[in-house]
């Protein structure tokens, strides 16, 4: 899977590629939410979590290594 065809893909596609796939390397928190970094062949995925029930809302995959600042 490329970045692209990881953008695409469903929140519930993505966890499951990442815990096959991804290596877990940090996580924050932002308004209110957990949000887990994972490293996955040439790119990274942030994975967000509602604090309050830990369902996952949202996933992104991204190359920009600026982002990573926030960890």
């Amino acid at each position: 899977m490329n970045l692209s065809d990881f953008n695409k893909a469903t929140p519930d596609e993505c966890t499951a590629w990442l815990q096959e796939q991804g290596t877990y390397l940090a996580d924050r928190n932002y308004q209110g939410s957990k949000v887990c970094l994972y490293h996955i062949e040439n790119f990274y995925a942030e994975v967000y979590h509602r604090s309050w029930d830990n369902q996952v809302y949202f996933v992104k995959g991204f190359k920009n290594q600026n982002l990573l600042k926030f960890y």
